[in-house]
């Protein structure tokens, strides 16, 4: 079996110190987070239809860029699009409220010295609630971009598994491994423009 993974690399939020928060949003892949992510599950070798072979001179092999395939296919394109347009709201209505807590702090810092204790521990206490409600935000749509990241995960691993092997039958491949597992390679082994275009094909 050729099992791999996709890696859509993703920084939601970022806590700086004193409450300010700077929402990034961004689903594209990053090269090394993605690439760690990829190796982490990938099983190399993977042989494929080898059969009472005398050597490796005796084998077919292929080389898979992975990384391009990422990058170039439009299953991916699709993937990242779907989580950027079904989590963007969300971002920015968080990026909102971490403004709105700046601002009760540069109002505390500026105007504490001039306001009774009474109001001062009145806007404490809405700072202090707005930081609460901010963090559930943040933990409840980290955790929902990860359970939407496995899903497409899978879902993209599965369409580059069916069209790799597809090439190693239709080919006579025995042997496809990922660039990432050797040094060096020949253009005349890269089969990642023949998986591109088959991808492109059923898009």
């Amino acid at each position: 079996m050729w099992h791999k993974s996709l890696g859509f690399a993703q920084k939601v939020l970022e806590k700086k110190q004193h409450s300010q928060y700077y929402v990034t949003t961004f689903y594209s892949i990053k090269g090394e987070t993605m690439m760690k992510k990829l190796i982490s599950m990938v099983m190399l070798p993977i042989l494929l239809m080898i059969s009472g072979m005398a050597s490796a001179h005796d084998l077919k092999i292929g080389v898979l860029n992975m990384h391009q395939i990422i990058q170039q296919s439009p299953q991916a394109m699709k993937f990242r699009n779907n989580l950027r347009n079904r989590f963007q709201p969300r971002a920015e209505k968080i990026k909102l409220a971490a403004n709105k807590i700046k601002q009760e702090e540069n109002k505390l810092y500026r105007d504490g010295s001039v306001m009774s204790a009474a109001q001062r521990q009145t806007l404490q206490q809405s700072i202090n609630k707005d930081r609460r409600e901010l963090q559930v935000q943040q933990e409840n749509l980290n955790q929902d971009v990860q359970i939407a990241q496995r899903s497409a995960m899978q879902k993209f691993v599965a369409i580059v598994n069916k069209d790799v092997q597809q090439l190693a039958q239709q080919k006579q491949y025995d042997l496809i491994v990922l660039n990432t597992a050797v040094p060096f390679v020949k253009q005349q082994y890269d089969v990642t423009p023949q998986v591109l275009a088959m991808m492109k094909k059923h898009a």
